[in-house]
């Protein structure tokens, strides 16, 4: 079961990868500025102001899409390639995503410019 797991998440990072760049995920004592069915979090990369949505565990949306149902995790992933195509002065822009496929720390971030 795991390895079908790292196998759906291996697709998603490889489509991911030309948009990846490092930066490490808020750590939980960080309050997150926004709530729902992902982490906000408020804070900067390479200087520049950004806002991070995390989507932690992401195992369990990829069982969900085993099932045939689309999940957070496939909304989440489409959401990161949907912003990495648009460039318009109205909308906020992509600066890339972070993603850790190791069992113990998986999570995807969504990397955005913040606007105060």
């Amino acid at each position: 079961h795991s390895e079908c797991v790292l196998d759906i998440l291996s697709f998603y990072m490889e489509e991911l990868r030309p948009y990846r760049i490092p930066l490490e995920p808020p750590s939980k004592s960080v309050p997150p500025v926004g709530t729902g069915a992902f982490g906000i979090y408020a804070t900067a990369y390479m200087g520049a102001p950004c806002t991070v949505k995390s989507l932690r565990d992401a195992s369990t949306g990829v069982e969900r899409r085993q099932q045939g149902t689309t999940s957070v995790f496939d909304k989440f992933v489409n959401e990161c390639v949907l912003y990495s195509k648009l460039r318009h002065p109205n909308i906020v822009q992509f600066i890339g995503v972070e993603y850790r496929d190791d069992p113990e720390t998986r999570s995807m971030l969504l990397v955005l410019e913040r606007i105060d």
